[in-house]
């Protein structure tokens, strides 16, 4: 009997390189999911998006109808079939988790995931071209063949990013009808350019209020940028509301040099070490609170001037830096009243990161800082860190908490990037 003839089959694929939306065989099986009704999932899915690009075109955020940041609901009761043993008549739940392995459940439906909330539900993003195509599929979905159904089948409805996602009430209700310092974060994937057209509508929006006021712009090391700004609870409600460019808007994040009493007792009586070849020492990058310029016993061991961070403090408020520049040059030492200096074993780069206050880090400033010092002195490697939040990150509120992670992934990510080691050496949390 002759062998079966292999018969070629084409598939035509579009841009993105996928199969027509209407193709129903090849490329593999897709799941299934029993007991949708597709008219209706997609009826509600399509009047969802076209609810949030009517309110995007009223908004006052230039980039509302550019870049579409829009809160995505995971469906409920989800099942899909399945001929696995502990299956129940062939099927088993298909629980829909937007983090972990499931985020590619976004890309697969053309949207980049922004942010994971604690409800399970995630802000997403979509160019304004993926936008037209969103709306005309999910229009669609009910004729659409298995793959493309498949792709919309873990959502629920999509929204307009609502604000009160974007701040902490508590912060809120501490400021009551006070204006207090913070910090407006932009979304990411938002360009130089856009970012300034973001700042000059708020600029307009906040004209003529005696107790708002912008005060400076910033981006971090990872692209992100973000306002530095006086705002009274009302208007941060209002920017929250308004601009879906904003992910969120919080209080500065301050870290403690110090949570011990400043008295660390005298050496003002120590003697000299003996000379040596300082250019030959190794360096370290000191981030802390100023080392005064003049100091006794390290200015001889100081490599240039002091960096300053941005928006930081330029003058000494506290002896933190001064006590963390003696242990990185001369060692774990005796201070003591009459003991002698060792041999120095280093020099130190300064990096100013005050925020004015006595003992208090302005944290939202380190990683452009130590960018900025591996730029000047490129061949410094190791830095040092002592300062800590004053608050466990159980502790904190919810935003806060999440900037504060994010700061710590930003200084790991720089690490890892520039190849350089960083000491953090702190546990100045109460309790």
């Amino acid at each position: 009997m002759p062998p079966p003839v292999a018969r070629p089959q084409n598939y035509f694929l579009n841009e993105t390189h996928e199969l027509s939306v209407e193709s129903k065989e090849g490329g593999g099986p897709p799941a299934q999911y029993p007991d949708i009704d597709w008219a209706k999932k997609s009826k509600t899915l399509h009047q969802s998006l076209r609810k949030v690009a009517q309110r995007a075109a009223q908004s006052r955020d230039p980039l509302s109808s550019r870049k579409y940041y829009i809160l995505a609901d995971a469906a409920q009761g989800l099942e899909k079939f399945s001929k696995a043993q502990d299956a129940v008549n062939q099927r088993r739940p298909a629980p829909v988790i937007f983090s972990g392995e499931q985020s590619r459940i976004f890309e697969r439906a053309g949207l980049d995931l922004i942010e994971v909330h604690p409800s399970g539900a995630a802000t997403v993003h979509a160019s304004a071209e993926r936008m037209k195509q969103l709306l005309a599929r999910t229009e669609q979905l009910s004729q659409s063949g298995v793959r493309q159904q498949s792709r919309f089948v873990a959502f629920e409805d999509f929204d307009w990013l609502e604000g009160r996602l974007k701040y902490d009430q508590e912060w809120l209700e501490e400021l009551g009808r006070n204006s207090g310092e913070g910090l407006i974060q932009l979304q990411p994937l938002i360009t130089e350019v856009e970012a300034d057209l973001v700042f000059r509508a708020m600029t307009q929006m906040l004209q003529g209020s005696k107790l708002d006021r912008l005060r400076g712009k910033g981006r971090s090391y990872m692209g992100r940028y973000f306002l530095r700004a006086s705002l009274t609870p009302e208007t941060i409600q209002r920017i929250a509301d308004e601009f879906t460019s904003v992910q969120s808007i919080h209080a500065p994040i301050v870290a403690l040099a110090s949570a011990l009493p400043p008295e660390i007792g005298g050496a003002g009586l120590a003697t000299k070490a003996p000379p040596v070849v300082v250019s030959r020492l190794p360096c370290v990058g000191i981030l802390d609170t100023a080392v005064p310029t003049d100091h006794e016993w390290l200015a001889p061991y100081r490599r240039g001037g002091p960096m300053l961070g941005l928006n930081c403090a330029n003058d000494p408020t506290d002896s933190h830096g001064s006590v963390v520049a003696t242990r990185v040059v001369y060692g774990d030492v005796d201070l003591s009243s009459g003991a002698d200096l060792p041999a120095p074993s280093c020099r130190f780069l300064e990096i100013r990161l005050g925020n004015g206050q006595p003992g208090r880090i302005r944290t939202e400033s380190v990683v452009t800082a130590l960018a900025a010092a591996l730029i000047a002195a490129p061949d410094v490697r190791v830095f040092s860190i002592s300062f800590d939040s004053d608050a466990r990150l159980d502790d904190m509120q919810t935003t806060k908490r999440k900037e504060t992670l994010k700061l710590i992934e930003e200084i790991d990510n720089f690490a890892f990037d520039q190849d350089v080691l960083i000491v953090i050496a702190a546990g100045n949390s109460q309790g």
